[in-house]
């Protein structure tokens, strides 16, 4: 189903996609998170992103509540594969990207472990579209981002290298708003926590992408 979305023939499937969708949140119920049943998992990931990418908003709106819920299920399971969490963190990116409304109300709920899993991801172009959903979640709900602020500032300075200038302007964009908006000493706070090594990739963040 993710393929046929991703290829650009989505009028196959268009008329299917509530039960498509419905049985996505469906196998990423808790209960359906087991070894036995991974691939299907990660499946029902990757073919709710597709499908998110593929259609325009009002097509993808109806099912991004339940599917949202059931991804951030995901992502709070403490032994969940890393695939998976993975899958499901850019899955739920894609969602916010293309209906950031559906999600900013809840932002503050789903930022800290979307975030966990958002710094694992491996540079490229899913990564970007899932960082792209957190910005828009920024944008729209920026106090809804300030439970997961550590986490957030973790993901951020997992990047090497941003392929999109405006991800990357973006990025910058979203720490430089946060550090005005806490303040001197409560950033000053937020760069304690995140430690040495991280606090140092976050000043270099503006230059990651100058090559030598």
């Amino acid at each position: 189903v993710g393929d046929i979305a991703k290829s650009g023939c989505g009028q196959h499937i268009h008329a299917a996609l509530p039960s498509i969708m419905e049985c996505a949140a469906a196998n990423l119920q808790p209960n359906m998170v087991a070894a036995y049943n991974m691939s299907v998992c990660n499946n029902a990931c990757w073919s709710a992103g597709e499908i998110a990418t593929a259609f325009p908003a009002e097509v993808v709106a109806p099912f991004v509540p339940p599917l949202a819920t059931a991804l951030v299920s995901v992502l709070q399971m403490t032994m969940v594969q890393r695939s998976l969490g993975e899958n499901a963190a850019i899955a739920l990116g894609r969602l916010a990207l293309k209906c950031p409304e559906q999600l900013s109300a809840g932002f503050g709920e789903l930022v800290l472990p979307w975030c966990g899993a958002l710094r694992r991801l491996r540079d490229g172009a899913e990564k970007e579209q899932a960082f792209a959903g957190l910005v828009r979640l920024v944008q729209i709900n920026p106090a809804g981002g300030t439970p997961g602020l550590v986490a957030m500032m973790n993901a951020i300075a997992s990047w090497q290298f941003v392929q999109s200038v405006e991800l990357h302007t973006n990025l910058t964009q979203v720490m430089s708003g946060y550090e005005q908006h806490l303040g001197p000493e409560q950033w000053g706070q937020l760069l304690a926590a995140v430690g040495a090594a991280v606090q140092r990739k976050l000043a270099n963040f503006a230059n990651i992408n100058t090559r030598t």
